[in-house]
């Protein structure tokens, strides 16, 4: 591993344990294998799949419609989400579900994340996103009166 990838790269497929790689911006529907972690992506990196396990990847502004396997399942990130952490998942049995991040939903920048915890195991649906004084919410729909 240890690899660096210009821009416009698409169209790949990376194996199991591919890690510690940088790609340029533009790159688009590549699929990566399970454990792929420690990579950093630039901007309108978009369409990519990645496989279990793989976290610690770094995404540039402008990426979404991008696909994680396990720790992260159902995890539904709209257009102009950028800075966000999220936590809650901690393994193959303990992992965040049936969440979305909704439009717009933004941290300061990359030193200043906004972090975002959904409930480990959920088995409904959880929504995070500004409200509009600007300050993070994360509910439950269904709870709504």
């Amino acid at each position: 591993n240890w690899n660096t990838f210009g821009n416009s790269c698409g169209g790949n497929t990376f194996g199991n344990s591919f890690q510690y790689n940088t790609f340029g911006n533009y790159c688009y529907r590549n699929t990566f294998g399970n454990d792929c972690y420690w990579n950093t992506f630039g901007n309108s990196c978009q369409w990519n799949t990645f496989g279990n396990g793989c976290c610690e990847n770094t995404f540039g502004n402008g990426c979404y419609n991008n696909t994680f396997g396990n720790y992260c399942r159902t995890l539904t990130i709209f257009d102009g989400v950028q800075y966000v952490s999220v936590t809650g998942g901690s393994s193959d049995s303990d992992y965040v579900q049936n969440a979305q991040i909704l439009n717009g939903t933004c941290g300061s920048d990359s030193d200043d994340l906004l972090e975002i915890s959904f409930d480990e195991n959920a088995n409904y649906t959880q929504m995070a996103g500004l409200n509009s004084d600007g300050e993070l919410r994360v509910w439950t729909p269904a709870d709504m009166v």
